[in-house]
């Protein structure tokens, strides 16, 4: 018998993902830049995560301690997305923070960033 070397790949192994040069490129004061609706998409994604670690530590007892933290943080987030269903789910899932003022706790340079704080 000869061998013809290793066996094909049913799939091929994921080509490396590269990111657009302009986000890979810092500038002179080594910043990277991006657009505002690229820091809108990032934070959506970093939102999703979060709230999927939240459902995660809902599950365990032992996590219940860091919920609120993280329920502030995700609220503070979606307002500042303009994801009101999501904002209603932690203050539905966590009624104290019901009392916090999210347009004063969310930054001005947010709020200004963000259209659907910016029209309220």
């Amino acid at each position: 018998l000869e061998e013809e070397g290793p066996p094909a790949l049913l799939f091929p192994p994921p080509k490396p993902a590269t990111a657009p040069p302009s986000r890979r490129q810092p500038t002179a004061s080594g910043e990277l830049p991006m657009a505002p609706v690229e820091v809108l998409e990032e934070l959506e994604v970093v939102l999703q995560a979060l709230h999927c670690l939240h459902e995660d530590m809902k599950l365990n007892v032992l996590e219940h301690a860091a919920l609120p933290p993280l329920a502030r943080l995700l609220l503070l987030l979606a307002v500042s997305l303009g994801a009101s269903s999501r904002a209603d789910h932690y203050i539905r899932h966590h009624p104290t923070l019901a009392a916090l003022d999210v347009k004063t706790a969310v930054s001005p340079a947010v709020a200004g960033f963000t259209p659907s704080l910016a029209a309220e």
